[in-house]
C-alpha cells in the first residue's frame, strides 16, 4: 500500500509539472526508480492512476460539504466555510495544484460530476438558496482567491502555508464577500 501510495504522490507532482498529456507513466517509473511495468502493476492505466489520485480530494470534498446542515448566517459562518476549504486545498495541495495547472482534469470522471455538484453546494453555502447573480459572482470571486492561495499563491511564489498568510486570505475573501 506504501509503494501505491508512493506512486500516487508522485503523479500528482508530475501532473502538475506536466498535465495530464505531457506525463506519462515512464516519466513516474523514471522519477521513482522504477519501471513503466512495475507503476502498471499497481494501476491498470494512467486513467486509473489519475482516477486513484483524483478521488481522495472529490470524496473529502463531498464529506465537508456534506457536514453542514444549513447555510451560515454570518460573514464570518461564511469566512469559516472558506477556512475548511483551504485547509482541504493544504491537504491535497499537490492534486489541486495538478487541477489547478491542466484544467482539463477537471473533465475527469471522477471529478466532473461530483465537484459540480459541491461547487453548486458551496456556493449555496455562500450565498443561500435563490442568491442573486450578485452574490454568485462574489462567492465565485472568493474561492478562486482561496483556491489560488492555496496551490499557486496569489502572487504565484508557492501557495500560502503560513497562519498570516491564511488570514490574510480569509480577509481578502472576506472583502470580497461582502462588497
Amino acid at each position: 500500500m506504501a509503494k501505491k501510495q508512493a506512486i500516487i504522490d508522485a503523479a500528482a507532482v508530475l501532473f502538475a509539472e506536466e498535465g495530464y498529456h505531457g506525463a506519462t507513466l515512464a516519466k513516474l517509473g523514471e522519477r521513482l526508480g522504477i519501471t513503466k511495468s512495475a507503476v502498471l502493476y499497481h494501476f491498470t492505466s494512467k486513467d486509473a492512476l489519475l482516477d486513484a489520485m483524483l478521488t481522495p480530494v472529490t470524496v473529502a470534498h463531498t464529506a465537508y460539504i456534506a457536514g453542514f446542515d444549513r447555510v451560515p448566517d454570518s460573514l464570518e459562518g461564511r469566512v469559516d466555510v472558506i477556512r475548511g476549504l483551504m485547509g482541504l486545498y493544504a491537504e491535497h495541495r499537490q492534486v489541486c495544484l495538478a487541477l489547478q495547472n491542466d484544467r482539463l482534469l477537471w473533465g475527469h470522471s471522477a471529478v466532473e460530476k461530483p465537484m459540480s455538484e459541491n461547487y453548486a453546494n458551496i456556493l449555496r453555502l455562500l450565498c443561500g438558496p435563490g442568491a442573486s447573480p450578485d452574490c454568485e459572482l462574489r462567492a465565485h470571486a472568493a474561492l478562486l482567491v482561496a483556491f489560488r492561495a492555496g496551490t499557486i499563491g496569489l502572487d504565484m511564489s508557492g501557495a500560502v502555508d503560513d497562519e498570516q498568510g491564511v488570514e490574510d486570505t480569509l480577509r481578502l475573501c472576506a472583502d470580497i464577500l461582502k462588497s
